[in-house]
């Protein structure tokens, strides 16, 4: 049996430093899951870009 998603919503939130940054919030067949993307205070050269 596959898993489908159902719904997706993403929102700009706060870091620990004040820095926004997002958060999203999945909707499946088989549960949910919320996951926030962090970014570090030092960024190497091939790191990716910070959102937003």
């Amino acid at each position: 049996m596959s898993t489908i998603i159902e719904d997706v919503k993403a929102r700009k939130i706060l870091n620990s430093r004040g820095e926004a940054t997002i958060e999203v919030e999945i909707t499946t067949t088989d549960g949910f899951g919320v996951a926030s993307a962090p970014s570090g205070a030092s960024k190497g050269k091939a790191e990716a870009v910070a959102f937003p």
